[in-house]
């Protein structure tokens, strides 16, 4: 089944995690892979700007781990997949509001991974940090007019193509 619906809405994420289990009598997996992109500076963005994104980016990670974590250990065995980005290994320029919530998914996913090692829960967490991946992001993403440009196309910044990250064995493909 596919639902459609706003990650950075709390009450419809924990409603779609109870519809869920009971439709299908339990949850095994949760990807959390919703996000959006806007393209200012720190001096010139919007707050509203901001909040919409970090809503999306951070908290609707955060709402969905917490909405589907019972759920999870419920089943017995459960794992969450947490999708960040290069941009929450490395900071960019114009990119600041998009490092907060990458950065801010990467620092909860270690912290809640570690909370279920250390609780010997049956969930795990694993966060993947993708780049240049072919999806929208870019083409649909906020723009601040007067934020100018600073990224050339083509030059190089430094960032692996994907990364994934597990706080004790950093893997870099």
């Amino acid at each position: 089944d596919i639902a459609v619906l706003d990650v950075s809405d709390r009450d419809a994420i924990y409603e779609w995690a109870d519809n869920s289990v009971a439709e299908h009598g339990h949850v095994n997996l949760l990807f959390n892979n919703a996000g959006v992109a806007l393209v200012a500076d720190v001096a010139t963005m919007s707050d509203e700007d901001l909040h919409w994104l970090v809503d999306i980016n951070l908290w609707g990670v955060v709402n969905g781990c917490r909405a589907f974590l019972g759920h999870l250990e419920d089943s017995g065995e459960g794992h969450i997949v947490n999708i960040s980005s290069v941009f929450g290994l490395v900071s960019i320029p114009s990119q600041s509001a998009y490092n907060i919530a990458k950065f801010g998914v990467r620092g909860f996913s270690d912290a809640l991974r570690m909370e279920l090692e250390i609780a010997r829960s049956c969930v795990s967490v694993t966060t993947v940090h993708p780049g240049g991946v072919k999806t929208n992001i870019a083409r649909s993403a906020r723009t601040d007019p007067s934020t100018p440009s600073r990224i050339k196309p083509g030059q190089d910044l430094g960032v692996p193509a994907l990364a994934v990250l597990r706080l004790e064995h950093p893997v870099v493909l």
